[in-house]
């Protein structure tokens, strides 16, 4: 397969590009059940925890 700068046209997207994000566009339409419990600490520390295998050793 030649290179990008090998080939007769240029490289096309495989997707239409998206327009960005707007912050807030749910703003008012998503709510918290009243009895939802908040997350242990442990979870919260498990998830932020740098996993074994990406350590370095030292």
């Amino acid at each position: 397969m030649p290179s990008a700068e090998e080939a007769d046209h240029p490289p096309t997207p495989t997707r239409e590009a998206r327009p960005p994000r707007r912050p807030g566009r749910l703003a008012g339409q998503v709510w918290i059940a009243p009895d939802f419990d908040p997350t242990p600490e442990e979870i919260i520390t498990a998830f932020e925890e740098e996993p074994d295998s990406l350590r370095r050793p030292g």
